[in-house]
């Protein structure tokens, strides 16, 4: 009696495994993978992925799954770790139970202050704190989303000998406006950022009056009042504002008599 041995079945459907270990280098990529996979090409059967060469997932979903608490793939590379495009969707669709994303946290405080950044970089600090680089360079231009404040600075004074590019001695007018450019002034405050807040000083009035302070791209003046003052008094009021959007400028208006006006900024809003 003579005896045929058959030959097992390969349980991995044929075409899926290069579609798999591929799709899951691109979650990785997503930021969820942290545990390495470390697969020889020397055990790849047919359709198991090619290293250093374009790999085609066909048009299947494909999953890697895994049990270890600290994520299913690790992608090192001494440049950049990993690089996800897609042509007609999310570069990037993530979803976790405690969040959906984490970036971890740089070993010191602040925003990088070495080595060259390019615009779009986010940094998390050691606080948990995030900043964006807005513009690049060694080590670009860094700013945090929402208010960012600054060590206070006189960019207007329209009395002689001040020091300011409006320090010329003239008091604004009645009726008169003040266009006062912001964004790069003493290289404080970069181009985007939306608002700034300050302090607004009148001093050495003539009259019962008030200003207005906002946005230099706003073709009708706002009726608001940012000042209050009488004649010969100096007072001051904090004034937050948006600034206009093409130049990063903002306007200050009075209404009656004249009177010599200071704007000190403390910060931005990006």
């Amino acid at each position: 009696m003579s005896t045929t041995s058959a030959t097992p079945a390969d349980p991995t459907p044929s075409g899926s495994r290069r579609g798999l270990i591929k799709r899951g280098a691109a979650a990785a990529a997503g930021g969820i993978g942290l545990a390495a996979f470390t697969a020889d090409p020397a055990h790849a059967a047919t359709g198991a992925m090619v290293y250093g060469d374009v790999n085609e997932a066909d048009n299947l979903l494909t999953t890697l799954r895994s049990s270890n608490s600290g994520g299913a793939l690790l992608v090192e590379n001494t440049g950049a770790g990993a690089g996800l495009t897609a042509s007609g969707g999310y570069g990037v669709d993530a979803y976790g139970t405690l969040a959906p994303i984490r970036l971890h946290p740089a070993a010191s405080a602040g925003a990088p202050t070495t080595g060259a950044h390019t615009a779009g970089e986010v940094h998390v600090d050691s606080l948990g704190k995030q900043y964006v680089c807005v513009k690049g360079g060694t080590p670009g231009t860094w700013v945090r989303p929402g208010l960012n404040p600054l060590t206070p600075f006189r960019i207007c004074d329209t009395r002689a000998g001040t020091l300011t590019s409006y320090s010329n001695g003239v008091k604004l007018g009645a009726g008169g406006i003040l266009t006062i450019p912001v964004v790069g002034v003493k290289n404080l405050i970069p181009y985007g950022a939306s608002a700034i807040v300050g302090n607004v000083t009148v001093t050495q009035p003539t009259a019962y009056s008030y200003l207005t302070v906002y946005p230099a791209d706003v073709a009708t003046r706002p009726t608001a009042s940012t000042l209050n003052f009488a004649p010969n008094q100096a007072i001051a009021n904090q004034v937050t504002t948006r600034l206009s959007a093409a130049d990063g400028a903002l306007k200050i208006f009075n209404s009656v008599g004249s009177t010599h006006v200071i704007l000190d900024i403390t910060g931005y809003y990006y």
